[in-house]
């Protein structure tokens, strides 16, 4: 991967050329692509032609990117305001103490030029807005939505620029909540956003707001805190509660349901769909159980 270069509302890491080293790779994945080497190479070619935006870097989000560049997509688009901090070091992948007061999607983009040279990389290291949500979705077969909860600006800008385009059909999120984690897709002619957290446009993360999340993606699952609990933490600590230890579970969840999408299996043969928002899927990892459950919008 070749040192950023700058361009109006990114930068770009420009990726290597193909080499033996990408099929090394990728190579042990084959057999779960197709029943045969042709329909095997035509999957590795197909995900090698894929283009992924991810929005929201600190957590499992950065996990997904160096996964997918691992796997063999070919170009990522990166998206993140924040600097890199020692509390976001306990959940971040990608960044070490020497990169504490940098970007953390700057930093994200060079340790994949580590890892996969080959792929390309677009830095928003400016986060999602108004100006750069439409350059940011375009040309993209998959967005994934880790934008942190309360940038309702940057959440807003990138689900109305997902639903101008044409190309991606789906974005993907996963949220966190102690043991458990929730994985929810919006589809883009499907529930908008804004109908169904109740948002308008930039809004502060009231405590209002807080209660309504909560109720809307809390799963009832037995070993988490309550609704109040989790209420009485964020107001003391004027901050989300959150498991490291899930982040790795969210981080599978989204990546094998990220590639079932971009090769085109989800829903074809035994590869269950994710049913759209309303629908949500739990896993909790204290019990090894997996459910699905409905929210239809804020209470």
């Amino acid at each position: 991967m070749n040192e950023g270069e700058e361009h109006p509302l990114f930068t770009r890491f420009t990726g290597n050329a193909l080499n033996e080293q990408y099929l090394l790779r990728t190579y042990r994945n084959g057999l779960f692509y197709g029943d045969d080497k042709t329909s095997q190479d035509q999957a590795q070619r197909k995900l090698k032609q894929s283009v992924v935006a991810i929005s929201g870097l600190a957590g499992a989000g950065g996990a997904v990117a160096l996964r997918l560049a691992q796997l063999g997509v070919g170009k990522l688009k990166l998206a993140d305001d924040r600097l890199v901090t020692m509390m976001s070091l306990g959940r971040q992948l990608g960044s070490g103490r020497e990169h504490i007061g940098s970007s953390i999607a700057d930093s994200l983009a060079r340790e994949i030029g580590r890892y996969a040279p080959e792929v390309e990389v677009d830095s928003y290291s400016s986060g999602i807005n108004l100006v750069n949500a439409e350059s940011f979705v375009g040309g993209c077969d998959l967005i994934i939505d880790q934008t942190r909860h309360g940038d309702w600006a940057g959440k807003i800008a990138l689900h109305r620029a997902f639903r101008h385009q044409q190309r991606a059909q789906f974005i993907l999120s996963c949220s966190s909540l102690g043991w458990s984690v929730i994985l929810y897709k919006f589809a883009r002619t499907g529930m908008k956003l804004e109908d169904w957290l109740g948002v308008r446009g930039v809004e502060e993360l009231t405590p209002e707001m807080v209660r309504r999340l909560l109720n809307m993606i809390h799963p009832g699952s037995p070993n988490l805190p309550s609704i109040g609990d989790f209420e009485e933490w964020i107001s003391r600590n004027q901050l989300l509660p959150l498991h490291a230890g899930v982040t790795p579970v969210a981080e599978g969840l989204l990546v094998t349901r990220a590639l079932l999408i971009l090769l085109g299996f989800e829903g074809v043969d035994r590869f269950e769909e994710l049913p759209a928002i309303p629908t949500l899927y739990c896993y909790d990892a204290s019990t090894f159980s997996g459910f699905y459950y409905e929210s239809e919008g804020p209470l």
